[in-house]
């Protein structure tokens, strides 16, 4: 797939239209221009976010290191081309969960929505095993991009994991220091990490669980985002996590979304690759899409990351 993808003839820029209070008519697809926080150039950090005094630290960090940007956001809903998972580091597919809107909890979501993520990763790349975790419901308004509320999303250009952390993370689940319900595909995934032949990834799984409107998710394509020129590692210490990454500005960055994306069209994204060392983890963010109104209700969504081994892969 080309960095710049096509799109269809008829795009059009259109203004809102608003039906009633809080309801939103459904718009022809078309780019966006909106502003995107990233970070800005610093040194590598480190905070212990187990102590109060680390987490404060982190929190100040965020809110002194933001730096704006606008950029151009390309729409794919009804592209022609569609991004490729190992080309593009992410693609969204047409997947309906049946039963998802009968789910209220988060426990009802989780243990739906667990083996479809699973299925869905082992079925798309031919893994051998796929195992889930770190699952999050976001529900909330999030009121700055230096927030902690992880019910909301997040609006901050960033990756969940740093190589090191994504290493750290899926030694953990080998050597079983997550509490993961028991599976055969955690059994197989503990046989086979560290095996000769054995490609590890960690791959998101990110759905909505109504149709988003308000606070979508951008992604950058891969082929534009550059690491070793504008990545920030953000080394941190917390119970269930190990470092991540911020991300410098830069101009060659190609930014991509799915305007009103809905429960049957998730997105996957990689987060992780050993095959080139680990340097797959795409960046992300939230933003707000200037075209909608600013006081819909907040995004509802659901994130799974998934562990996958490969085997044999050249």
């Amino acid at each position: 797939m080309r960095i710049y993808f096509k799109q269809l003839l008829f795009l059009k820029t259109f203004a809102p239209k608003i039906a009633g209070k809080n309801k939103v008519i459904s718009l022809a697809p078309t780019n966006t221009r909106a502003t995107i926080h990233y970070s800005k150039y610093g040194p590598n950090k480190f905070f212990d976010c187990t102590t109060s005094k680390g987490t404060i630290a982190y929190d100040k960090y965020l809110t002194e290191s933001i730096d704006l940007h606008s950029v151009t956001i390309r729409d794919l809903r009804g592209s022609l081309e569609q991004p490729e998972l190992f080309k593009d580091g992410f693609t969204f597919l047409k997947d309906k969960v049946e039963g998802l809107e009968h789910c209220k909890e988060y426990d009802d979501y989780a243990k739906l929505l667990r083996p479809a993520a699973e299925k869905l990763v082992k079925e798309k790349i031919g893994a051998a095993t796929t195992v889930a975790f770190g699952l999050r419901r976001r529900f909330k308004v999030n009121r700055s991009p230096t927030e902690q509320d992880q019910s909301a999303p997040v609006p901050r250009v960033h990756s969940d994991w740093s190589p090191e952390g994504a290493e750290k993370i899926l030694k953990d689940i080998a050597d079983s220091k997550l509490q993961l319900p028991q599976s055969e595909n955690l059994e197989t995934f503990k046989k086979l990490y560290g095996e000769p032949g054995s490609r590890l990834l960690i791959i998101n799984v990110w759905r909505p669980l109504k149709n988003v409107y308000r606070d979508p998710l951008a992604i950058c394509n891969w082929r534009s985002a550059q690491p070793k020129k504008n990545a920030l590692k953000v080394d941190f210490f917390s119970p269930t996590r190990r470092g991540c990454l911020q991300w410098l500005h830069i101009k060659e960055h190609q930014w991509f979304y799915h305007s009103e994306q809905t429960p049957d069209t998730p997105v996957m994204f990689l987060q992780y690759d050993s095959k080139i060392n680990g340097h797959y983890t795409i960046p992300h963010t939230s933003f707000s899409d200037p075209k909608y109104p600013k006081d819909l209700p907040p995004r509802e969504s659901f994130e799974i990351r998934v562990a996958a081994i490969l085997r044999d892969q050249n």
